[in-house]
């Protein structure tokens, strides 16, 4: 990502800190919560949005396909609809065209399961949340000439740390998110998540989640991945 981009990002955010209560519901501490939301609603729904991201992740709780829906938009996005494909879940028809069929017998989502299982390690020992919503989003080139880089409208900035007796401890062992928000329609009154334009650390959110492909529409779960994710659904969908 180019650094311009998270300086210009860092200088439109508004931030917000909450401290993790417990590991069991009501994750995130009271305390002033709301003092710390932003008061534009859209922006005050897309911090809520990460935050109940992270909420589910942290419990190891499943994403329902209604969750699915309102976290990253319908079938969750390109890397959920990839998924929904290598799953079996799409047929053609010479009328309508490609589409997506979900049997009734499923009931959650394959791509919150997948977020689960790489997430919940790396999360693991973290007790302190930051998050920074930048708007704005420009991309400069090194001859400082603005371009269109991303089809992100903001991002979110996340910083998880560990919290410990040595704050230089909880710095070093930090994870930094980016995530980016896009509106779900032209009427621009809510966000979606998209993880094909999100990254952790350096790494893109779809590379850290095992996809592989060099362009969007051609991104897959390798065999392995998708075999042990499979075995999940079909366990907790019994």
């Amino acid at each position: 990502m180019n650094s311009w981009k998270i300086i210009h990002s860092l200088l439109c955010c508004s931030c917000t800190v909450l401290l993790v209560k417990s590991s069991d519901a009501d994750l995130f501490s009271d305390l002033n919560h709301e003092s710390f939301l932003p008061r534009n609603e859209i922006e005050r729904n897309a911090v809520l949005s990460v935050e109940n991201f992270v909420n589910k992740i942290l419990a190891q709780k499943d994403f329902s396909l209604k969750d699915e829906q309102e976290l990253f938009g319908p079938y969750g996005g390109i890397l959920g609809e990839s998924l929904y494909t290598s799953l079996g879940y799409v047929s053609s028809d010479k009328n309508r065209g490609r589409r997506i069929v979900i049997d009734a017998s499923v009931k959650l989502s394959p791509l919150g399961a997948l977020l689960i299982r790489k997430l919940s390690p790396i999360f693991a020992d973290k007790k302190r949340f930051t998050y920074c919503l930048g708007r704005n989003i420009y991309t400069y080139d090194r001859n400082g000439i603005a371009r269109a880089g991303t089809s992100a409208a903001a991002f979110l900035f996340l910083r998880a740390t560990p919290e410990s007796s040595s704050a230089f401890y909880d710095n070093a062992n930090a994870i930094i998110m980016v995530i980016a928000l896009r509106y779900s329609s032209n009427k621009k009154k809510r966000f979606y998540i998209d993880l094909v334009d999100s990254y952790i650390g350096h790494i893109p959110f779809y590379k850290f989640l095992g996809f592989q492909g060099k362009f969007a529409s051609d991104l897959k779960l390798p065999g392995g991945e998708l075999i042990q994710l499979k075995k999940y659904l079909k366990k907790e969908n019994s």
